[in-house]
């Protein structure tokens, strides 16, 4: 009974870091929702794991996200670094003094909701249904927010969390473009490829 309730147990954490990882893979997962998928992660971990297994994820859990992880959270309207704690929001604004410090100011009228950025443009419906990437850019049409701050929210938001679309890629092409057929043309094997 003991050896069915580990087995049970194990599956039930492997099943949750499936889930997971098929999220974070997926092709469209931003930044600022991998923090979140990795907050349920260790939410869940905490909950129903012993503490070297919970020190084991949190330790992988620093080797996988960085300062830019956690400023895509904290400006992902969505997510607005709600589960950020203090040292993780305070290093992704160290980030931006080191490498953005013109965007500072606007940052933390961001995360103030004050000057340009009015409540309203907090609502739920509106940010559940619109991504980031529109949200930001919508502010920069109407002149809300300056050229340097767009750049740095594009940035962040249109870069994904993984290269798995990306080695996906190049293992389709490698079933086309083998060591046997090495002289096909660049034509011929997009077409090849996209068939698959």
């Amino acid at each position: 009974m003991e050896m069915k309730r580990n087995a049970e147990d194990n599956f039930k954490k492997l099943k949750m870091i499936s889930i997971s990882l098929d999220k974070i893979q997926n092709d469209f997962c931003t930044l600022s929702e991998a923090i979140d998928v990795w907050k349920d992660l260790l939410d869940f971990f905490e909950k129903n794991c012993d503490s070297s297994e919970i020190e084991k994820l949190k330790d992988r859990y620093d080797m996988a996200v960085t300062p830019p992880h956690f400023l895509a959270n904290m400006l992902g309207p969505k997510y607005n670094g709600t589960r950020l704690s203090e040292d993780e929001s305070d290093s992704a604004l160290q980030y931006v003094y080191s490498y953005h410090p013109n965007v500072l100011a606007e940052i933390i009228n961001y995360q103030a909701q004050c000057a340009t950025f009015k409540p309203y443009l907090f609502n739920s419906d509106t940010v559940n249904n619109i991504s980031p990437m529109a949200w930001w850019s919508a502010l920069f049409k109407r002149k809300l927010i300056s050229n340097d701050l767009n750049t740095l929210t594009m940035q962040l938001f249109t870069a994904v969390c993984s290269s798995a679309g990306i080695e996906r890629l190049f293992s389709s092409v490698g079933l086309i473009h083998s060591k046997f057929k090495n002289k096909l043309g660049r034509r011929k094997m997009l077409k090849i490829s996209n068939r698959f």
